[in-house]
């Protein structure tokens, strides 16, 4: 065998074995998306006992047309006529209670079945890492629920359930037509493989473009909700064009893409309809002659061909439903793959909840770390860094020094590459994620607030609370002065701070932010840069209240700060750059050595300098 035959068998067995692959996952995917309805099986049954009825009773049915001709070559046309209107009468009312009951049943079903899956979609993003979102965009993820989800619903419920349905009426119309002639039965099913043939072939390639369309709905999508989260920005530098552009682009991409699957959907129902008319033609030149040979009555034949308009109906009907099911794979693919995907991030929820609190000491051993989507820069190297129980400890230095990711890692929404975090001695990858984060309050520069009161957005992470826990929130983050404003806020702390704090100024957000921190009284407090949003005096007060709730040293506070007055009185103040530990002291040791951390303070307070350079 020459070495082009034996290439060419090695393509079609790697070929054949991928085409096997997929049909298998394509197989699984759609038990996938029916196994939801299995969560309750007596609405299920009734379902399909119903389609079944349906279908039989469709079939059963004769055509009216087809009864008058044959009744009217009878010697007594009046009693054939009665029974034939009656019985017709019976069956349609039979038939439209049945209609009406499947109608219902498979309503409740798929509103079963969408509210499952939206729960178990949403609720695995909410326990995804945060590594999951770094990757992914925020209108792809929206797309998702609102788009693919309901074509996961209608995969499992509709589609599947119209599959069996149209599969129980070409069934039905088989078995009524091997009744009435076998030799027509037989080159029906001879005739009709080629057209299944096309149906089968053409299956992989819906599925591809279909993949294709919907990714690139998700970019279009993707862009628009980008743009509508940053619209201050888009507005304040004049780039709505800019912006119009990407999305139409994406638009024009879809299109395309769009254009090109009606061509070929185009040649399918051309090929499609081709073979359905020489079925047809072949079906009654056949019939026509096993007639004439006395073997069928023009009534059977009648009713024969009638039978195959059924069944090609169906079919027809069959082919929509497989196309709609190959589109609704492409998106099922893409739910399953997320609800599939396991956070890198360990919860241990069941690990043991502890009942003591934490008493706050941290320590970091050798810890490297290089974020996943850019492995090739390492953000922090070999950091080592011990935090006392009670310490307030400062990070300061430049921006990109490993100040936040130092954060990050102890709040453990990254695992270190290299090296291990205690805190009291265990290691961080030990706890229960949930009762962790629950013992730590993290204040950030950019606080996100939820829509709702201020009350909702300051008891945000505490279950149990008294109005005197609020109250002291409140009064330690310096929110009583405008809160208590009734022309700024008439119902006070019931106000409604709109959608993600919209209606609150920058500083007024930073404040329900840090009472938000403040209520769960944590044994971890982590600052990061929590009031940079705010004034002068507003950080005075602020820093004042915070003093005098932290000073019997019950809490371990971390604190990124950029403001002298805001680090200076920490125990110890550590120096960051390029990913490294560079100092570490108190404020006058660290002036003393004249090293980084001096050149920083003198920078920050020279009138040369721009006053919001960082140290």
């Amino acid at each position: 065998m020459s070495s082009l035959s034996l290439s060419l068998l090695k393509f079609e067995k790697k070929s054949l074995h991928v085409t096997k692959d997929k049909t298998i996952s394509s197989f699984k995917m759609l038990y996938r998306a029916f196994s939801y309805s299995l969560n309750y099986p007596l609405l299920m049954l009734i379902v399909y006992l119903l389609m079944f009825a349906n279908s039989m009773l469709n079939t059963y049915n004769p055509g009216l047309g087809e009864q008058l001709i044959h009744i009217l070559t009878q010697n007594d046309v009046s009693e054939h006529l009665t029974k034939a209107v009656l019985t017709r009468f019976g069956i349609d009312i039979l038939i439209a209670i049945v209609e009406c009951l499947l109608y219902y049943s498979r309503a409740r079903l798929a509103l079963k079945v969408e509210r499952k899956i939206q729960g178990e979609f949403y609720n695995s993003l909410l326990n995804k890492d945060v590594e999951y979102f770094d990757q992914k965009k925020i209108g792809d993820l929206t797309s998702r629920i609102n788009t693919d989800l309901q074509s996961v619903k209608s995969l499992g419920i509709t589609d599947i359930s119209g599959l069996f349905q149209k599969g129980f009426t070409l069934l039905g119309s088989l078995v009524f037509m091997l009744n009435l002639s076998p030799k027509l039965f037989i080159l029906y099913l001879i005739m009709l493989t080629p057209r299944v043939g096309l149906l089968w072939s053409f299956k992989d390639k819906f599925r591809q473009f279909h993949q294709k369309l919907n990714k690139l709905k998700g970019d279009a999508n993707s862009i628009a909700t980008e743009t509508f989260l940053n619209i201050r920005t888009v507005k304040s530098f004049s780039t709505e064009e800019k912006e119009f552009m990407k999305y139409d682009k994406k638009l024009d991409e879809y299109q395309e893409a769009h254009d090109s699957l009606a061509k070929k959907e185009l040649l399918h129902e051309i090929g499609k309809h081709f073979f359905k008319t020489i079925m047809f033609v072949a079906i009654t030149l056949q019939g026509a002659s096993i007639v004439l040979n006395k073997e069928l009555t023009p009534y059977q034949l009648s009713r024969f061909i009638g039978l195959t308009r059924d069944f090609s109906r169906a079919f027809l009907m069959l082919e929509g439903n497989v196309k709609r099911i190959i589109s609704s794979l492409a998106n099922a693919e893409r739910i399953f793959k997320e609800l599939d995907a396991k956070p890198k991030v360990t919860p241990n929820e069941d690990k043991i909840v502890y009942e003591k609190d934490v008493r706050g000491e941290v320590i970091f051993k050798d810890v490297s770390f290089s974020y996943p989507t850019k492995k090739e820069v390492q953000v922090l190297k070999k950091i080592n860094l011990n935090i006392k129980k009670g310490e307030h400890v400062a990070l300061v230095g430049e921006s990109g020094g490993g100040k936040s990711t130092i954060v990050a890692l102890l709040q453990r929404f990254y695992d270190p590459t290299n090296g291990e975090i205690l805190i009291d001695g265990k290691n961080l990858k030990d706890y229960n994620l949930k009762w962790l984060h629950s013992r730590m309050g993290l204040i950030s520069q950019d606080p996100a607030l939820f829509s709702g009161t201020i009350e909702d957005n300051i008891v945000y992470g505490v279950d149990k609370y008294t109005s005197e826990d609020v109250d002291n929130a409140v009064n330690h983050s310096y929110m009583k002065k405008f809160v208590e404003d009734k022309n700024l806020f008439p119902e006070g702390l019931n106000s409604n701070v709109g959608e993600r704090g919209n209606k609150l100024s920058g500083g007024q957000k930073q404040r329900v932010a840090i009472a938000r921190a403040l209520i769960k009284k944590p044994d971890i407090l982590i600052l990061d840069e929590a009031t940079s949003a705010l004034d002068a005096d507003s950080e005075y007060q602020i820093m004042k209240g915070l003093e005098n709730l932290l000073k019997n040293k019950s809490q371990t506070v971390i604190v990124i700060a950029h403001r002298l007055s805001t680090i200076m009185h920490c125990d110890t103040i550590v120096v960051c750059k390029s990913g490294e530990i560079i100092e570490k002291g108190t404020h006058h040791e660290l002036i003393e050595k004249d090293g980084i951390y001096r050149n920083l303070v003198e920078m920050q307070l020279s009138p040369m300098k721009i006053k919001s350079e960082s140290i």
